[in-house]
């Protein structure tokens, strides 16, 4: 048997052998601990969430040119009718952050895209990320960094399921 990480939702379909299971998308499912999302939302008040994650690629802020990281805070502190929990290691960098948005090196993605008030995701395009906004069915805003990323937004792009935007 051969499982490899692909789903429809986001392949375009193709022949395949009759021991190959697909499995993508495994990790998306129900929320498992709802009541453990609220501290990372705390401070929100009734704004939507939107949830920022650029997965263990960019998972520093030292990673981000501070030009970048100045355009980010800006324009998340600039849309204060919602509130941002961004999965980001500081990493030395001590930027200001605006009070709409929350910065934690780890937070449980499937139950903060699962939360009902999460309204968004800004993610780099990992698959995983993208099952689980699909399962969840929050739309997506991806800006593509590396490898497969670009292909798994261009599969989301032209099923509707968000938005691509460069760096």
């Amino acid at each position: 048997m051969v499982f490899p990480a692909i789903n429809y939702m986001l392949e375009y379909p193709r022949p395949m052998l009759p021991n190959v299971q697909l499995i993508g998308g495994l990790l998306a499912g129900p929320v498992r601990d709802l009541d453990g999302v609220e501290p990372y939302i705390a401070g929100a008040g009734e704004r939507p969430v939107i949830f920022v994650s650029f997965g263990t690629f960019a998972s520093s802020m030292e990673f981000l040119p501070k030009a970048v990281l100045h355009v980010f805070l800006e324009t998340f502190g600039s849309l204060s009718d919602y509130f941002f929990v961004w999965t980001i290691n500081r990493g030395g960098v001590d930027p200001i952050i605006p009070t709409n948005v929350r910065v934690f090196n780890r937070v449980p993605q499937n139950d903060i895209l699962g939360h009902p008030r999460t309204v968004a995701f800004v993610t780099h395009g990992g698959k995983n990320g993208l099952w689980e906004a699909i399962y969840h069915a929050v739309p997506m805003v991806a800006m593509p960094l590396a490898a497969d990323q670009y292909r798994n937004v261009a599969a989301m792009t032209n099923r509707g399921f968000g938005l691509r935007v460069d760096f």
